[in-house]
């Protein structure tokens, strides 16, 4: 009985290291970089992309230049968003991400 226990306990203790290069836990700054990827940066873009073009500015140059225009912005989309996304699972991160983005584009009137 104990050979059993002692293997089964092995088996675990080996499957939870195995899982663990697998799942790793978020940091705030892991979910920030998440909401910059998929609100913040598509909703910029799409802004500058419906704006007249600047001579001699790429629409990535005029991307980084609103993003500096409009810290408050940004810190409040981060703000607003990351505790409804900390600690969920991917789908619904992605779900709040793809809402966030359509809430964005329809505030930015163009």
């Amino acid at each position: 009985m104990k050979k059993q226990t002692f293997t089964c306990l092995l088996i675990a203790s080996l499957a939870c290291l195995s899982w663990g290069r697998y799942i790793q836990a978020q940091t705030d700054d892991d979910y920030k970089a998440e909401i910059m990827q998929h609100i913040v940066d598509p909703c910029f873009t799409y802004s500058a992309s419906k704006s007249e073009p600047v001579a001699e500015m790429t629409e990535a140059e005029m991307v980084t230049l609103m993003k500096l225009m409009s810290p408050d912005a940004v810190q409040d989309t981060i703000d607003v968003t990351l505790p409804a996304v900390k600690g969920k699972p991917i789908e619904t991160r992605m779900r709040v991400y793809e809402l966030g983005l359509k809430i964005c584009i329809r505030g930015t009137g163009k």
